[in-house]
């Protein structure tokens, strides 16, 4: 999947926990081009699964994140890691 040339702003999760105030992936292709990924925010609860107040991805052997020409600015993870970006990786997978 490619998301291209959008605005991301303003997305929270609330007190859900997992993260990707703005995107959450979960174990597929997916690329962002000329993306502003700003001022999104999540609550997480310190696991291995959630941070990343813009982009939260979970990826396995053989996925990819691929962020191209993007911004990530002012994006909050209260409790974990990631403001903007938190990958994690469960067997394999590539940013």
């Amino acid at each position: 999947m490619t998301l291209r040339g959008l605005t991301l702003t303003g997305g929270d999760t609330g007190m859900s926990s997992g993260g990707g105030g703005a995107i959450r992936v979960f174990v597929t292709d997916v690329s962002l081009e000329n993306m502003f990924i700003t001022g999104n925010s999540t609550f997480a609860t310190g696991g291995l699964m959630n941070g990343g107040g813009g982009v939260f991805a979970t990826l396995d052997d053989g996925t990819s994140l691929t962020p191209q020409n993007s911004v990530f600015s002012g994006n909050f993870v209260e409790g974990s890691k990631g403001g903007g970006l938190s990958v994690y990786f469960n067997s394999g997978g590539e940013l």
